[in-house]
């Protein structure tokens, strides 16, 4: 039995530069990496998922203001909303704990 103390803020996965992301591990596409320096976690896209492909831009925003411009999707699961999106690392537990609480929205980037 191990005593554990403090509140988990959040419970979404996070992956770290050069892991191999693969069906096992993300959703139904194969194999891909994320950025030198950048983080992988997911994010409920809502509808905007739909209009979302690997590969793509996207901006991340919470509460009006910009937490990352430019982040990677790197997956979508159109069914479910959830979204694998790369961020550079000094930004991934700013938009984890937003996307924790329901808070971070993504945009299309131009």
């Amino acid at each position: 039995y191990i005593s554990v103390t403090g509140v988990q803020t959040c419970a979404l996965p996070i992956f770290f530069a050069g892991d191999l992301l693969t069906r096992s591990n993300t959703t139904r596409s194969g194999a891909t990496t994320i950025p030198i320096g950048w983080r992988g976690l997911t994010i409920d896209a809502g509808p905007l998922a739909e209009r979302l492909t690997p590969g793509m831009a996207v901006d991340v925003m919470a509460n009006g203001t910009f937490l990352v411009e430019g982040a990677l999707v790197i997956d979508v699961v159109k069914d479910g909303h959830s979204t694998l999106i790369a961020v550079p690392q000094e930004r991934v537990v700013a938009v984890a704990d937003a996307a924790s609480v329901g808070l971070a929205v993504l945009a299309i980037a131009s």
